[in-house]
């Protein structure tokens, strides 16, 4: 027997509506949502404290490359500094730390 909770379709919906509701009204997650995997993953490395050049070797891209990811972030998020996208991934539990 396998365990599990079980919702009616009238319940489901509701939790689902109200899941739906939550992610529309939080600009956060809405912002996340238009990252790339890549921009995502660099800005978690960007949160953990790590330089350009540590970011490029450990995800095999050149630096100027992250220094790119770097701008399309800020652009992205209208977060103007490091620190600003460091305190938008910790508020989203994005690091590591």
């Amino acid at each position: 027997m396998t365990s599990g909770t079980y919702l009616s379709p009238s319940v489901a919906n509701l939790v689902l509506d109200g899941y739906f509701q939550r992610t529309r009204a939080d600009p956060e997650i809405n912002e996340l949502d238009g990252l790339s995997k890549r921009e995502r993953e660099v800005l978690k490395l960007i949160a953990d404290g790590h330089s350009s050049a540590a970011i490029a070797k450990a995800v095999h891209i050149s630096p100027r490359t992250v220094d790119t990811h770097r701008h399309n972030l800020r652009k992205k998020l209208d977060i103007h500094s490091i620190a600003g996208l460091t305190k938008f991934a910790v508020r989203l539990g994005l690091t590591s730390t």
